[in-house]
């Protein structure tokens, strides 16, 4: 797995962390969940000007067409 930091170093920002925590475990779950041994998966977190920005990006199957709109 790999991490892509492009945020500042001393960023803070106020988020509920219990929510926040659910979040990126269930993102980060279903990545190592749905990709092969030999697959990767990267984890971007950015500072948008006041927002965060998060991605979950893998090499695994991805989701369906027909799932798209239940996510």
């Amino acid at each position: 797995m790999t991490l892509e930091y492009l945020a500042e170093k001393e960023l803070q920002i106020l988020l509920d962390k219990d929510k926040f925590q659910k979040i990126l475990n269930n993102l980060l779950s279903n990545a190592l969940k749905f990709t092969p041994a030999q697959g990767k998966i990267t984890l971007t977190i950015d500072d948008l000007g006041g927002k965060i920005f998060l991605k979950v990006a893998d090499t695994g199957r991805g989701i369906s067409k027909e799932n798209i709109p239940r996510v």
